[in-house]
């Protein structure tokens, strides 16, 4: 039975899809547009042949859409990337673009084809849902702080005949619960500058402030998941040019079938459950992200019931004043 349309059925297809199609030939040059990337840009085909497409994407997204066509081109890879497309309108659009080379009937490599889709609203929303984030985590941030000033003054207020209740139970119970609170704060606001896409580092102190937190994260969910009183190794080495930094506990691990999902936003292993290991499952996504936006990376290592080790790939930092 025939599968396979005809080439007119498969040209009207192509032209007619809900998704903007262009074509480049081996000279990385594009020569073919669909009737959707032309409604969408409202230029007609001569205008957008060539090199004349480049003209409708954002100045401050060129020259990176440019250079990550021309790389993957010249690697004959395939590629994913966004950046802002100028509509009929005038007004600039996120699309999703993604390039694949494909081959001629001889199987010569023959150019890339690409489909791209509008993808505006899926970020507007992720913005807003990254300002809510921002309100959410400065409305608790503020209750949080006075909470820790008044529990401060209490235990300098305390007589040296009172010292046993300043190390009482309750108050260390409540002192670990807010600790705990701050730290799913600290995991939202991150999670919201993220959502939006904002720099995560701007200056020299705002880096040292993530990878603090980078680090904190770790050492927590190593003593998180190991047993009560057991060890806990952090390692420090050269690794290429530059350092691998491991934290490794004798936790309960991770089993196998999870660690493709590891560093997914909101994730959480299938052995751990929320009442007896607390968490949003935020983590490892703020880790690895934070250290990728540093250059870095994030290597996991695990046995079910023998315990994990989690690495931080770090890159040399730079001298003062080196070009």
């Amino acid at each position: 039975m025939e599968t396979s349309l005809p080439p007119e059925q498969y040209r009207l297809l192509v032209e007619h899809a809900p998704t903007m199609v262009w074509r480049s030939g081996v000279d990385a040059h594009c020569n073919y547009f669909n009737a959707t990337w032309l409604r969408f840009t409202g230029r007609t085909l001569e205008q957008e042949m060539g090199d004349g497409w480049i003209s409708g994407v954002h100045p401050d997204d060129l020259r990176r859409c440019m250079d990550t066509y021309l790389s993957n081109f010249e690697r004959r890879t395939a590629f994913e990337m966004e950046y802002r497309l100028r509509r009929h309108d005038g007004v600039y659009r996120y699309i999703f673009d993604r390039g694949v080379p494909f081959t001629d009937d001889a199987g010569q490599f023959a150019g890339f084809i690409g489909s791209c889709v509008d993808v505006h609203e899926r970020r507007e929303a992720n913005r807003a849902k990254a300002t809510f984030l921002a309100l959410a985590t400065h409305e608790l941030r503020t209750p949080l702080t006075s909470m820790r000033m008044y529990m401060e003054a209490l235990r300098r207020q305390l007589s040296q005949a009172q010292e046993e209740l300043a190390t009482s139970s309750p108050l260390l119970r409540l002192n670990a619960q807010l600790e705990r609170v701050s730290s799913l704060v600290q995991d939202l606001e991150e999670t919201g500058r993220l959502e939006a896409e904002l720099p995560l580092v701007m200056h020299k102190e705002e880096l040292e402030l993530s990878m603090e937190q980078v680090l904190s994260n770790l050492l927590t969910n190593a003593v998180k998941y190991s047993p009560k009183g057991g060890p806990i190794h952090v390692t420090l080495a050269r690794e290429g040019a530059g350092f691998a930094l491991s934290v490794k506990d004798s936790g309960i691990g991770i089993p196998a079938a999870d660690f493709p999902s590891l560093t997914r936003r909101y994730f959480r292993a299938s052995n751990v459950s929320p009442e007896n290991y607390p968490g949003l499952g935020l983590g490892l996504s703020l880790v690895k992200e934070i250290l990728e936006a540093h250059g870095g990376g994030l290597r996991i290592q695990s046995e079910l019931g023998q315990g994990t080790t989690l690495t931080l790939l770090l890159p040399e930092a730079p001298e003062e004043g080196r070009a």
